[in-house]
């Protein structure tokens, strides 16, 4: 989950366990410059502890963060020191004086991006060490000073208002969501939402109470999964911002949440229109000028936004919470922006892309959400439906679009069980009418670029719908004012605006709802935050896959191949299917293709670090697999030699009846010239005429039949012999080399081995073939 902005977290790796202490903050500002860049600083104490096997130091500051290793700090009597290079964002310096208690850090070159307030300090060591303070700045121009804390905090991020805009005199219903901390010592029944005046003080009764109970009446889509929900009307006479937090009880202590705003504006002018078109060219030719001179760098991006701030109508400007695009607000209320991200540059160099690596696994499954109530289910559910949407809104961009497109098409064409019915709609075909079709499928994969304006909003993603003429926006006039929609100036491949659909657009159009549907967004900031995500879990989607910042079309395309080539394995869950996906952040695999990372830091930054993201309702969803049609399934066939194995391919589904034909022989010849033929489970090796044995016979251990369940590897521990087949019994061998065997199957693939328990001796060749049909009758 995103921590709340800015919450700062100082992480301290300890190999021994450290006692419980109380962190105080002491002073804490934050300095804004639009034209140039922010800073913070900060300062506590906490109760003494043995600072020996700290092994790194993270510092998390809303959207920044960065890890320092032990090594890089100046330890005496207890005192750790750090001191960043002169010039380089981040931090400039940070002490702990682990003896006397004492904390200070400041960061300086950053851009921070929105600011809370209230906002959450936490100071979390190892996992014996986690406390974390609730403050309240004062808004000062751009400073924030520091006016109270409360030595308690109990929102996991910043809550969510849908929608965000209204009209004035509209009675509009909002629902506000929030993620609170699991912690024992909030009152979950204690959530009510307060209006909050430019003090933060409350203005009348609490607005409503938020519950986590999975109720339309809260608007909260799952129960108890941490994220607590509530509606309330709003009529607003004037345009203005209206301010929300939500209250919540922790011990003894009240406890605020960040804030969250609700905007109420007049509806939309064609003079405005005009307004914005022309200052978002203007900013176009900014950031040409821009990166001529200092290429496609965060400097280039800052020099941007000091030009665009000069343009007549805006209102404010600066580099979007994904680090990669420019956010502009107008004097008239409208927003726009300028689409940079690096997943469209053409001048990105191809890795090759190995096959091998989808098979790659993680230790353990990483959900972001805690368990639903539904795991405890006796019945994993299944993906809604076989018809899979590929939405590539920018497949013409570049060769890495057309590849993605491509491979994951094909992906899905080629699957045998389940049977895809794969829809593909690229470039032109993308538009916001097309989003009405979402709902058609149980697969939503989402190939375009992300948008986050502002680290406290909500995630978009682009279509290819033009938004150039005073016409096409004034077609959309009423969700460009509510900022359902956006229009940001593409970079690539035309200096054309597109829109960005928000999430309240979303569920303007998608109103029926997302049954068991499995959501992958491509996009940058795609799971920025949980908006985007909401619309579809709370409409009954299980499964939401994003990145948390910016990504890379490289990056995307083995994330979404791996995924989903995990996920097509027979019984693997989403949880599974995402566990196993070999690079979980970017840096992870640009340095696992020899890419010179040190090079990227100019264009990505702390983006580096941008992971993918699952976000589930139920971790257990899996694809469904039609039984098959009446006659032949499969053929496996396995050479007669010792230990010979093989494996099917064809899923076999549990509870399905099926009929086993084997046939074949194996030919023994010794040194002493005996020749023996054996038949498949014919006592294999036996050469005695006064030994008994009719097939099959599971002591001889000559051929066995086993199921290989989900997609694990064939071994001892995992298999089933044939005598537990149903309805397998003892039958006499019939004299044509040929044996039959009802089954009811099992999930997975069939493994046919010659796996004899009795060897042949020295000087013994053995040749000839089994094998094993499978069919439905």
């Amino acid at each position: 989950m995103r921590l709340p902005v800015p919450a700062l977290i100082l992480a301290i790796a300890l190999a021994l366990p450290v006692p419980s202490a109380a962190l105080t903050i002491d002073a804490a500002t934050v300095a804004f410059n639009p034209k140039k860049t922010d800073a913070f600083a900060v300062k506590g104490s906490f109760t003494p502890f043995d600072a020996s096997g700290v092994s790194a130091v993270t510092v998390a500051f809303g959207a920044f963060t960065q890890t320092i290793p032990a090594a890089s700090f100046v330890a005496k009597k207890g005192k750790l020191s750090f001191k960043g290079a002169k010039g380089a964002p981040g931090l400039a310096t940070l002490t702990i004086d682990t003896v006397k208690g004492k904390l200070a850090a400041a960061g300086k070159n950053l851009t921070l991006g929105a600011f809370d307030n209230p906002a959450a300090f936490r100071l979390t060591a190892g996992f014996a060490f986690d406390e974390c303070s609730t403050l309240t700045f004062a808004e000062v121009k751009n400073k924030r000073k520091l006016v109270s804390a409360v030595p308690a905090c109990g929102f996991a991020e910043v809550p969510t208002a849908s929608p965000h805009t209204i009209f004035v005199n509209a009675p509009t219903e909002v629902r506000v969501q929030v993620a609170v901390v699991d912690d024992l010592a909030l009152d979950l029944a204690s959530l009510v939402l307060l209006r909050l005046d430019p003090t933060l003080q409350p203005v009348g009764a609490p607005a409503c109470a938020l519950k986590d109970d999975g109720s339309p009446a809260s608007g909260d889509a799952t129960a108890v999964d941490g994220i607590f929900s509530c509606r309330l009307t709003m009529t607003e006479p004037v345009p203005g911002r209206v301010r929300f937090a939500v209250r919540a009880l922790r011990d003894t202590v009240l406890v605020l949440s960040p804030s969250v705003f609700v905007d109420a504006v007049t509806p939309l002018t064609g003079a405005e229109v005009t307004a914005v078109i022309t200052a978002q060219s203007a900013a176009r030719d900014a950031w040409d000028a821009a990166l001529a001179a200092l290429g496609n760098t965060t400097k280039a991006r800052k020099a941007a936004v000091a030009d665009i701030l000069e343009i007549p109508g805006v209102a404010n400007a600066g580099i979007a919470a994904d680090r990669a695009n420019i956010f502009i607000e107008y004097t008239n209320g409208l927003e726009g922006g300028l689409d940079l991200d690096p997943v469209g540059d053409p001048n990105l160099a191809p890795f090759p892309f190995s096959r091998t690596a989808l098979a790659s696994r993680s230790a353990a499954p990483q959900p972001v959400l805690r368990a639903s109530p539904l795991a405890a289910s006796t019945t994993a559910p299944r993906v809604g439906n076989a018809k899979v949407l590929i939405w590539a809104a920018f497949e013409n961009e570049n060769q890495h679009q057309r590849t993605q497109v491509a491979a994951l098409t094909a992906l899905f064409q080629q699957s045998t069980c389940p049977k895809f019915e794969v829809t593909v709609l690229k470039n032109e075909e993308c538009t916001l009418a097309s989003l009405e079709t979402f709902p058609d499928y149980g697969t939503v994969v989402l190939l375009t670029h992300g948008a986050q304006p502002r680290a406290d909003k909500e995630v978009g993603l682009m279509t290819r719908e033009k938004a150039t003429l005073q016409s096409e926006w004034l077609t959309y006039a009423r969700d460009l004012r509510l900022e359902r929609l956006l229009v940001y100036g593409g970079r690539f491949p035309e200096k054309h605006g597109y829109f960005v659909f928000f999430p309240g657009f979303l569920a303007s159009v998608t109103d029926r709802g997302f049954p068991n549907t499995v959501v992958f967004a491509g996009g940058c900031s795609s799971a920025g935050n949980r908006s985007l995500a909401n619309v579809f879990l709370a409409t009954g989607a299980l499964a939401y896959v994003g990145f948390t910042s910016t990504e890379d079309a490289r990056f995307a395309q083995i994330t979404a191949e791996s995924f989903f080539s995990n996920l097509l394995q027979p019984g693997t869950t989403v949880t599974d299917a995402f566990a196993r996906i070999p690079y979980k952040t970017l840096k992870q695999y640009l340095v696992a293709k020899n890419a010179d990372v040190a090079l990227l830091e100019s264009t990505y930054g702390p983006t580096l670090t941008t992971k993918a993201a699952l976000l589930r309702g139920d971790g257990r969803l899996t694809y469904a697999c039609a039984p098959p049609a009446a006659g032949l399934v499969e053929t496996v066939t396995v050479a007669a030699a010792p230990m010979g194995h093989a494996v099917g391919t064809v899923r076999l589904q549990a509870g399905v009846s099926y009929r086993l034909v084997v046939t074949g022989t194996a030919t023994l010849s010794s040194f002493d010239g005996t020749v023996a033929q054996e038949d498949s489970l014919y006592c294999f090796g036996n050469t005695s005429s006064t030994f008994t044995c009719n097939p099959p016979f599971p002591i001889g251990d000559h051929v066995r039949f086993y199921v290989q369940l989900a997609d694990e590897e064939p071994g001892f521990g995992d298999l089933e012999s044939i005598a537990d087949f149903a309805g397998s019994g003892i039958r006499p061998y019939n004299g044509a080399h040929r044996y039959e065997y009802p089954w009811t199957g099992k999930e997975g693939r069939l493994w046919v081995s010659t796996y004899p328990s009795i060897f042949p001796g020295d000087g013994t060749d053995i040749t000839g073939s089994f094998t094993v049909q499978v069919f439905r009758d």
